[in-house]
């Protein structure tokens, strides 16, 4: 009994809290009087739909490539040449490597033999 009797004397003094409503926010312009936003502009004008128009492929004038050559095509790719403009880039690209390999191998061998 005790028990319930203080729940209801902490339930009686506790305070009730009641929410005023907020006032209501105003907005203050800083700009000088008469310099509002400019005109709304007009909007634009509505253009007209385009027609679509089909025509033949004889009427638009594109020249088949004669009989027998390639037209507006590159022709085939020749692999032998390819690779002979290959091989002496291959060439120079493993001397190059071998000379920076020898470099720093050379460059480690006298620092250590330098050093002690």
């Amino acid at each position: 009994m005790t028990q319930d009797r203080d729940d209801d004397e902490l339930q009686d003094s506790a305070p009730t809290l009641i929410r005023e409503p907020a006032p209501a926010v105003t907005a203050i312009s800083m700009k000088p009087p008469g310099q509002g936003d400019p005109a709304p502009t007009p909007a634009p004008p509505v253009l007209p739909k385009r027609e679509v128009k089909l025509r033949a492929i004889s009427e638009v004038g594109v020249k088949l490539a004669p009989p027998g050559g390639f037209g507006r095509l590159a022709p085939p790719r020749d692999s032998e040449r390819a690779r002979a403009r290959q091989w002496p880039r291959a060439v120079l690209a493993a001397v190059a490597v071998i000379g920076i390999a020898a470099a720093v191998t050379m460059a480690i061998w006298w620092i250590a033999a330098w050093t002690g």
